[in-house]
């Protein structure tokens, strides 16, 4: 079959515009995607504290007075194993502790969970992440066992309650009890 001349020109010429516009509509479309200068600035900036890190009767206090201890230890899913992070860390507390002013200082270990597995679970495996954590300060740096009191609190308090599954509730604080303290004394550390 033979296709007249003028034809394939007209044909050309509308495949030309179809395409084109094609083009351009998708040009507009990626350029629309893209993020502005402003905004890609404004992403990686700093977020503002939304939750106050220590909390006393007088409301929301950030800075931690002289000589306090406040140290937190991410763990695995599922595990209450310490990691190499969580052993440098550890090892950090224990130096810090060796200080006079932290001498027969009392402690108090608080293990949590992400929400992820039963309550009973979750009870059982914050209470052997504090266990572990206590342990290691115990063997490690020889810290009276009677003075570190460690307790689990499964997943009742998550650190991130927007995603109780995140990896941040997996955790365990470390926190210096007053002089003759109880855990009861200690500020919240949610």
């Amino acid at each position: 079959m033979r296709v007249h001349r003028a034809n394939r020109w007209r044909a050309a010429a509308l495949g030309s515009a179809v395409g084109g516009v094609i083009l351009t509509a998708g040009a507009d479309f990626t350029r629309a995607q893209e993020p502005t200068r402003e905004e890609i600035i404004e992403s990686i900036r700093a977020k503002q504290l939304t939750r106050c890190p220590r909390f006393s009767a007088k409301g929301c206090d950030a800075a931690q007075p002289a000589g306090s201890i406040d140290v937190e230890i991410h763990f695995g899913r599922g595990s209450a194993m310490l990691g190499a992070a969580a052993i440098s860390q550890l090892q950090a507390l224990g130096a810090d502790l060796e200080k006079p002013e932290h001498k027969g200082a009392g402690l108090l270990v608080a293990g949590y969970t992400d929400a992820r597995g039963g309550d009973a679970y979750n009870q059982r495996l914050s209470e052997r992440r504090a266990s572990a954590v206590k342990r290691f300060l115990v063997t490690k740096f020889k810290v009276p066992d009677d003075t570190v009191v460690a307790v689990g609190h499964g997943k009742a308090q998550p650190k991130n309650t927007a995603d109780p599954y995140a990896g941040e509730n997996r955790r365990v604080q470390v926190a210096l009890l007053p002089p003759g303290g109880t855990p009861a004394d200690a500020p919240d550390r949610r």
